[in-house]
């Protein structure tokens, strides 16, 4: 059964390989922490302070930022992300994009 989470806090350390996003139940308290690369930490973190306001775009397109603009583009919008496997201690997800 999914839980609905979101996300909570980005922790970037610059002195280690593993930097870590929290993601917190919507309707509960448990946080589901996940190890990132700094590459990106930094994009996401870039593109939360992006929509509060707090920092100007970036002058070339990242790789999700590429993905987000294809599927606006396209007339859809993401509608979730699900977290369906672990391997190798890596997550892999689906994207569930939603369009007319």
């Amino acid at each position: 059964m999914p839980v609905q989470m979101q996300l909570s806090r980005i922790i970037i350390s610059e002195i280690n390989d593993q930097q870590v996003i929290y993601l917190r139940e919507v309707e509960g308290d448990r946080t589901f922490p996940i190890l990132i690369g700094i590459f990106e930490a930094t994009s996401i973190d870039r593109r939360v302070k992006q929509h509060a306001g707090q920092l100007e775009q970036s002058p070339r397109p990242l790789t999700h930022d590429l993905l987000v603009n294809i599927v606006e583009q396209m007339g859809g919008e993401l509608q979730d992300v699900v977290i369906s496997e672990l391997r190798n201690h890596t997550y892999f997800a689906r994207l569930r994009i939603r369009r007319e």
